[in-house]
């Protein structure tokens, strides 16, 4: 039989931090197992508060105030009208919660906590920059909550790092949701992360339903790759923001033309071999194969679109690469593209100073955010 719950300070606050995230190669054929992506974290971030109080309450980032309650299952309802993004945080509070319950062995039933968020994944006009705020929310409501009850002191950094990425891309696939949970990798590690997608296969409904949480997140997830990766200091990223919103789930749900499997299985071989030369180039700090190869996978993946007559490019987004281009950078979509960001490597700070300003001088929108490698 459970415990009792677990005592709380009442006086001790969490709050932890989550970044975003874009996408340097693998995007598409990371949706699918045993897929390789390189995703980085970017210094923007959602913040989330937890502590223990008198009430059931959520304070989102426009200062809405929400309750919120546990059914008989031990699922989080959040009371009243409310956007998508608290729907993964009610589905985070869910898995995070049931994980700490079995555990700890604990009641969770009588259990009261605030959370309060807040965000600077969008302009001051809350327009978002496509930094993977989802991601961002799921990651930073697992951790707090965790951390809350001093789950991360039973194991390593890396281990507790792996754990929020399991119970965030659980509380996704809670809700069905299609992407590759690359953003997770990113939210959940920071820094540049070499993430391969896991076989979901193993995970039915059935589990995700039961009272498994911490036998499923515990347990090995096959295929299932997250590794951080150092880029050379002497590279610099910049990022470009084309003002329009792009949907992932969205794009991914859009019936484009079929096209043969043969194809598709090229398009998934091509892809991984592309990413483990990054890889390698990266480890050697070797600029001309990474140029290559980077490339080399932002023309595959516009070729692999264009052939299923799915939107990806922008005239904003040629006017980038044009201009990054003739400052020696390497330009490329992030991302699932037909809006959202870019981003450009350069060889050396001087040439990344160089796209900026010309980016600025035409009145593309730069963004100052960079990788972030964790505190």
């Amino acid at each position: 039989m459970p415990n009792e719950i677990a005592k709380i300070n009442e006086s001790q606050k969490i709050t932890v931090k989550a970044p975003g995230k874009l996408y340097l190669a693998g995007e598409y054929a990371v949706v699918s197992p045993n897929q390789s992506a390189l995703v980085f974290a970017v210094d923007a971030f959602i913040e989330l508060s937890v502590f223990a109080s008198a009430t059931r309450e959520i304070i989102d980032n426009d200062g809405s105030q929400y309750s919120w309650e546990l059914n008989q299952s031990k699922e989080v309802i959040i009371n009243g009208d409310y956007e998508n993004e608290l729907s993964l945080t009610a589905s985070a509070m869910t898995v995070s919660l049931n994980y700490v319950a079995q555990k700890l062995d604990i009641d969770i039933s009588n259990l009261k906590l605030t959370l309060e968020i807040s965000s600077d994944l969008q302009n001051s006009a809350g327009k978002k920059y496509g930094f993977g705020s989802s991601g961002a929310a799921s990651v930073a409501t697992c951790r707090a909550i965790l951390m809350l009850f001093n789950i991360d002191s039973l194991f390593t950094q890396y281990e507790f790092q792996v754990l929020i990425f399991k119970l965030a891309a659980l509380s996704q696939m809670r809700l069905e949701k299609l992407g590759s949970f690359g953003d997770l990798a990113a939210s959940s590690l920071s820094g540049m992360v070499h993430y391969q997608n896991f076989d979901r296969s193993f995970i039915v409904d059935e589990k995700l339903e039961s009272s498994s949480i911490k036998l499923l997140a515990e347990s090995n997830w096959p295929g299932l790759i997250l590794r951080s990766i150092e880029l050379p200091k002497e590279w610099e990223l910049s990022i470009i923001w084309s003002e329009k919103a792009s949907s992932t789930e969205d794009l991914l749900k859009l019936k484009g033309k079929e096209i043969a499997e043969s194809e598709m299985r090229l398009f998934l071989e091509e892809s991984n071999k592309i990413i483990f030369n990054l890889i390698e180039a990266i480890k050697t700090a070797n600029w001309s194969d990474f140029s290559l190869n980077l490339k080399k996978n932002a023309d595959f993946i516009s070729e692999h679109l264009a052939k299923q007559l799915r939107p990806y490019n922008l005239d904003i987004f040629d006017r980038a690469k044009e201009i990054a281009e003739a400052e020696s950078a390497i330009f490329k979509i992030s991302g699932s593209g037909a809006g959202d960001c870019a981003i450009a490597i350069s060889p050396n700070h001087d040439n990344a100073m160089k796209v900026r300003k010309n980016w600025e001088a035409t009145g593309l929108k730069v963004l100052s955010h960079k990788l972030w490698k964790g505190i």
